[in-house]
């Protein structure tokens, strides 16, 4: 049985019960007004003279009143158990409603815990991508100033020929090329570490807001 048929049947429940406690009270004034009743005819029997004819008339009237005043009091007994039966099937169907919503937070809590387990998996991956992009870029900055000197020295405004114009291998030259490109990668891998770090505070202080 789902939710909706269970407050369904949690309504249907509460109005049967509202209507036999209903029943039970007109029942419970039926019974004082017979009482009543008995009593002034008990009053009225003592006070009028002897008279066959009304003594006869009285005591039908009587055992009238006492089988009225008799099934009205099992009514009102049949009632009463129906009530307390009523009240116990209405607690069942509450126990009932709250094992479903038990079910449906617990179906809730796995499907949060996959969620959360889909997402550490996604930020893992994430992370792994960050760092083999980090690695790459680390390498092509290493890389790129050496090209970009040997680059430049190549070029036909700097001369590093002998004086016969034969290529060699220049000291000079060399140490030149050496120390520039470490300069240089020096610079760049300062300046590219000096901004990640800027924008990983930046990050940690997006999270926190």
């Amino acid at each position: 049985m789902d939710g909706q048929n269970l407050s369904q049947a949690t309504k249907s429940l509460t109005s049967t019960l509202e209507a036999m406690a209903w029943y039970i009270s007109r029942l419970g004034r039926v019974e004082e007004m017979l009482d009543v009743l008995d009593t002034f005819n008990t009053l009225l029997q003592s006070s009028r003279p002897p008279a066959p004819e009304l003594d006869a008339w009285d005591v039908d009237l009587t055992q009238r009143m006492a089988s009225l005043k008799a099934r009205i009091k099992g009514y009102r007994v049949h009632a009463g158990r129906m009530q307390l039966q009523g009240q116990a099937i209405l607690q069942t169907v509450f126990c009932l409603i709250g094992t479903n919503d038990n079910r449906l937070n617990y179906q809730a809590t796995q499907a949060s815990v996959r969620i959360a387990e889909d997402f550490k998996r996604v930020a893992l991956l994430t992370r792994k991508d960050s760092t083999d992009m980090r690695i790459i870029a680390a390498v092509t900055l290493l890389f790129l100033p050496g090209t970009f000197v040997a680059t430049f020295f190549s070029t036909s405004f700097l001369d590093f020929l002998g004086d016969d114009r034969a290529p060699r291998v220049s000291g000079l030259g060399m140490g030149l090329y050496w120390a520039t490109t470490t300069l240089l990668t020096t610079v760049v891998l300062v300046c590219w570490l000096r901004v990640s770090r800027i924008q990983t505070a930046k990050d940690a202080v997006v999270v926190k807001l």
